[in-house]
């Protein structure tokens, strides 16, 4: 059953302003409450031991000072005295990332990544894509004849060995396709054994122990809790951020201004619980624990994702659909039983005002505002297809096979 908790505090008002003339008032205003100044509001379901939907919304206007302030000019008279900004009656509007991921998108990458059937490399791919070897090392002894050559040697290269924008297209490709994921799954090498040792415990606790493996994916870790100097960075996380120029007041004639900056952060992580559906099974002894996960680890278990990598350009489909991460999500070697993920939305809103107007006779108006949200729902897996941001590496590979691939 859903239920609603609200915290709401007003502004009590009391703050003044006025004009007159010649002793005369034109305006004389007294300031009334203020509602919805700092509003806590949480949205769940009662009941335990389910996965539930949660809506939580804070906002604070309290931030910013109140307008305080006396001048004479001829005879007019001008004052405020404890005044909130009308501009600071309503919370600010969060700027919206409009590339944010999909709910099923942040599922599917959950359920692969946090697999215990995944495999952390596939020892197979890396002897099968070894084939390639004999012609990475001659795309390196080729770049080395180019970079021994004088300027005239190389001007005849050029002109007689065929050393053009093509080869170093091909130079490019056999660096970024070729050895860098190539020393990237040695340096996997080097951490295998520790990996097949954190999937020893965690299959020991789903099967020994009938216990479940609840895991986050896509949230920062600082490194003071990896312990390590990196931690981890989110996987979904953007800022966004404007500037302008906000009237705050001029119910006196008097232009009270700010420069308004905003700035919205969106973090999005999904979680997910992993558990046995036999937990009356038979238990299984070390040596039976540790074979299996150093054959999970290794990838010595041919799965439809190891073919899937092996295939030639589905590289390239990876980068506009997630058809590899559904492959991974699917991935149920151990006939294990996956809770329906969960994703999360943190989205926090900073609005800062600072003065920016030659009325200094008034006080205030500057200060920050608030307004925060934090979101969870249940998502299933499934494929998507979207238009992505190319990172400099991927455009440098879609630049390398165009030239690779022209007349």
């Amino acid at each position: 059953m859903s239920r609603t908790r609200t915290s709401s505090f007003a502004y009590p008002g009391g703050g003044t302003r006025f004009h007159s003339f010649n002793g005369t008032d034109f305006i004389r205003q007294t300031q009334g409450p203020i509602a919805g100044f700092k509003v806590d509001k949480c949205i769940d379901d009662l009941g335990k031991g389910i996965d539930h939907l949660l809506s939580i919304t804070h906002t604070d206007l309290s931030g910013i000072a109140p307008l305080t302030g006396n001048t004479t000019s001829g005879l007019h008279s001008y004052g405020y005295s404890g005044w909130i900004p009308d501009a600071n009656a309503a919370a600010p509007n969060p700027i919206i990332w409009t590339l944010q991921p999909l709910g099923v998108e942040v599922a599917t990458t959950t359920l692969a990544r946090s697999n215990p059937s995944r495999a952390a490399m596939s020892i197979p791919n890396f002897i099968y894509e070894l084939k390639d070897l004999p012609g990475m090392l001659e795309d390196i002894g080729r770049l080395k004849l180019l970079r021994n050559l004088n300027h005239k040697q190389f001007d005849f290269e050029v002109a007689n060995r065929g050393f053009s924008a093509k080869s170093v297209a091909n130079v490019n490709l056999s660096y970024l396709m070729g050895w860098s994921p190539l020393i990237s799954d040695l340096r996997k090498m080097f951490q295998l054994e520790d990996r097949v040792m954190r999937r020893y415990h965690d299959l020991d606790v789903l099967f020994n122990q009938n216990g479940g493996l609840h895991r986050t994916v896509g949230k920062a870790i600082p490194p003071s809790i990896r312990n390590d100097f990196k931690g981890v960075a989110a996987l979904w996380s953007h800022v966004d951020s404007s500037s302008s120029t906000l009237t705050i007041d001029s119910a006196l004639g008097k232009l009270i201004q700010v420069r308004r900056d905003i700035i919205t952060q969106t973090d999005v992580w999904g979680s997910v619980r992993w558990t046995n559906p036999w937990p009356h099974g038979p238990r299984l002894s070390s040596k039976q624990l540790y074979r299996q996960a150093r054959d999970l680890v290794f990838g010595l278990n041919i799965s439809p994702k190891e073919i899937w990598d092996a295939v030639p350009w589905t590289w390239l489909v990876d980068w506009f659909a997630n058809f590899g991460e559904f492959l991974d999500s699917t991935n149920n070697l151990l006939s294990l039983a996956p809770s329906v993920p969960l994703v999360m939305t943190h989205q926090q809103t900073k609005e800062c005002w600072t003065r920016s107007d030659t009325e200094s006779w008034v006080t205030g108006g500057g200060g920050t505002r608030l307004y925060e949200t934090k979101t969870r729902v249940t998502q299933g897996a499934g494929l998507t297809a979207t238009i992505p941001i190319f990172s400099v590496r991927e455009l440098s590979v879609l630049g390398s096979l165009a030239i690779q691939r022209s007349r």
